[in-house]
């Protein structure tokens, strides 16, 4: 969608689940140019670096959402998660196995470039049907 959005193919999406469905309204063309460079930016400084890009999708919405511990969701430790981001992903491990050494390589950085505008997007962009609505 986001390609189709930067070419000028704005295409809705709808995403079915057995309990329900999401509506996703495309990006305004300029939007979608602009985030499309940003991810392509930050995949070739990665790529250039020879080590993954310092991110990880669910660690980066927990940041970018603020609504739960990035630190827990990368690197586990909880009931809920009793294993990270971390653990799941070999390269990932070998370039940033702590929290702190994903951090240390741009975290924060791509959270706010990439991520912190995709949970913004989210909150106009989707709408989130259920069969359980009365």
């Amino acid at each position: 969608m986001l390609v189709a959005s930067a070419a000028g193919h704005p295409l809705r999406g709808v995403v079915i689940g057995c309990d329900g469905a999401l509506v996703v309204s495309p990006l305004d063309r300029s939007d979608a140019e602009r985030h499309l460079c940003m991810l392509v930016a930050a995949w070739r400084c990665a790529d250039e670096a020879g080590s993954p890009p310092a991110f990880e999708a669910k660690t980066a919405l927990a940041a970018a959402g603020r609504q739960q511990s990035a630190r827990v969701v990368y690197e586990g430790g909880n009931q809920d998660a009793a294993h990270g981001e971390v653990d799941r992903d070999f390269a990932l491990r070998r370039a940033y196995p702590t929290y702190a050494a994903l951090v240390a390589n741009g975290f924060d950085a791509h959270v706010e470039r990439l991520f912190v505008p995709l949970v913004e997007w989210t909150a106009t962009h989707v709408e989130i049907l259920s069969e359980h609505t009365a």
